[in-house]
């Protein structure tokens, strides 16, 4: 799951190498390992070579080629490059915010034949001092990081001895939309009813309400990576002209807000993103806004589309795990914060190959006349055959079953938590399970949405190598017949069994092994004592 972090940073020491540094009509020039490097205002004729700079990039969220004109027109947007030569080897954008007292940093990008040369870093010293040329006020710097950048962040800022305030860090999740296959009726029937909130009225009653600090944390808004302090002054910077709002007040905004959510589409290199930030107090009101942002997405989108959604880590799954009686959610508090989050499923409570398939291009005919002929299961059977059967105890490890990363002991309380409606089960034994005799094999597999698409989790009991095969073209033909696009085919089992499910599914069609040059991934399941501490 991925997350961008929120800092904030003192403006005091800019010039960390007055030694090699010269100023001259608004540039500054620095000696690099790779040569002479100029930091210096970014203009039009600069557009061809910051469009070269993100091709060579390759990077699909790329959104610079079509922000960079309109950047260079608004008075409060400051676009930097770096130049060697005439080349531009580094890019950064800084919008001055908070009535001119701080400038967000974004759009770092650095030419990847000229990385770990210190552009980046002279670009983030460099760049504020020339913009306090032109905004003597500015103190603060703010900018978001990708959680996959975080370490890498978090490494240059020690080396520089910057030491920036980590202020909060969202959740985002994405999806790829087909409007013309989406649904709403039932999910808009079942959630709660939201106002649109047009642009004067959140001006008016969320920026300039000093009541809605509660909701937003460290009163800071942020829309399409960009965080804004909710106050007036920064309401040109952060509306535009498409932007979605949606509130949900108990007495019609003139009270605290329970709940508000902002969305827009905005233009990358792979295509059309609505990008949407919930804020909100309780899980059905979050469910509320993502179903009510994503409705509004649809009604404007002019063909498929990436939705893309940031809120608060304790909403990512919380509106799943409140409607589970055997959940408990715990949170942490510091006033009105929350600072920690856990689910816990009471239950009584494998190493695994990761496949991609396409069903349209996959051909099971030669595998399953190979492979040996497995029955399905029932719900019923498995719960009675294989949960109150005390022989599958030579079957399964210490008598815990696992499906979807989650161990369960394979007794009969757990029934409810271990099976869904849409799970598949197979069985191989002397009499089809009948009779309560001991089966020789056994599998699972569910379907589970993750933020890179669906996946298809199976575990794989088996007492020989042929049975280990059978169940892994069953499990992944059963999948291929309900998937509705390309899936991943993902199977746990014995590390003694893992060469065989790679051996299977080996040349056929439509199936490629995931990092084929990576070792084998490999679960560990734990199990400890819960005890009462006492905390003093």
């Amino acid at each position: 799951m991925g997350s961008r972090l929120f800092h904030r940073l003192s403006c005091s020491t800019l010039f960390c190498r007055k030694d090699c540094i010269f100023r001259t009509n608004y540039r500054l020039l620095s000696s690099l390992k790779g040569g002479q490097v100029v930091v210096r205002f970014a203009k039009a004729s600069h557009f061809d070579e910051v469009l070269k700079l993100s091709r060579k990039l390759k990077d699909t969220f790329d959104y610079v080629p079509y922000r960079l004109h309109k950047w260079l027109q608004e008075s409060n947007r400051i676009p930097l490059v770096a130049e060697i030569g005439t080349d531009v080897v580094g890019f950064e954008e800084c919008s001055i915010l908070d009535g001119e007292e701080s400038v967000l940093l974004e759009a770092g990008r650095i030419d990847p034949d000229h990385r770990h040369q210190g552009i980046l870093g002279l670009l983030r010293s460099l760049g504020p001092s020339l913009i306090r040329e032109k905004f003597p006020k500015v103190f603060r710097t703010r900018y978001t990081v990708w959680s996959g950048a975080y370490q890498a962040v978090k490494k240059t800022n020690q080396k520089r001895n910057i030491y920036d305030e980590e202020l909060y860090h969202y959740d985002f999740l994405s999806y790829k939309v087909e409007p013309e296959h989406v649904s709403f009726k039932y999910k808009l029937e079942n959630c709660t009813k939201l106002k649109p909130c047009p642009k004067e009225e959140f001006k008016k009653h969320i920026l300039e309400n000093a009541s809605t600090s509660s909701l937003f944390p460290d009163n800071m808004l942020a829309i399409d990576w960009q965080p804004f302090k909710a106050i007036p002054t920064n309401f040109e910077s952060i509306v535009q002209d498409q932007d979605r709002y949606f509130v949900d007040s108990s007495n019609d905004l003139a009270g605290a807000l329970t709940s508000f959510s902002l969305g827009r589409f905005v233009q990358l290199v792979r295509g059309q993103v609505w990008t949407s930030t919930i804020y909100a107090k309780d899980s059905k009101l979050c469910q509320s806004h993502v179903i009510h942002q994503l409705t509004s997405a649809c009604q404007s989108a002019k063909g498929s589309f990436l939705f893309s959604t940031f809120q608060d880590p304790s909403l990512t799954r919380f509106h799943n795990w409140l409607t589970e009686p055997n959940r408990i959610n715990i949170v942490a508090e510091k006033g009105s914060k929350v600072v920690g989050f856990m689910g816990m499923s009471v239950v009584d409570c494998e190493e695994s190959v990761v496949i991609e398939v396409d069903p349209e291009q996959v051909n099971f005919e030669h595998k399953l006349e190979n492979c040996s002929s497995l029955r399905p299961y029932p719900k019923e059977e498995f719960q009675k055959n294989v949960l109150k059967n005390t022989g599958t105890r030579s079957l399964l490890p210490n008598n815990i079953l696992v499906i979807d990363w989650q161990p369960f002991e394979a007794i009969l309380s757990n029934i409810e938590h271990i099976s869904q409606d849409r799970d598949q089960y197979f069985v191989d034994s002397p009499s089809g399970c009948q009779g309560q005799l001991n089966p020789l094999s056994f599998s699972l597999g569910r379907c589970v949405l993750l933020v890179c698409g669906m996946v298809r989790s199976s575990t794989i009991y088996a007492k020989d190598s042929k049975l280990c095969r059978s169940h892994v073209i069953h499990q992944s033909k059963s999948a291929c017949q309900t998937a509705q696009g390309s899936f991943y085919f993902s199977t746990y089992q014995d590390p003694s069994l893992t060469k065989y499910c790679k051996e299977v599914l080996h040349y056929i069609p439509g199936v490629t092994r995931i990092n084929d040059e990576e070792p084998t991934q490999t679960m560990f399941i734990f199990e400890g004592k819960l005890e009462a501490n006492t905390i003093k």
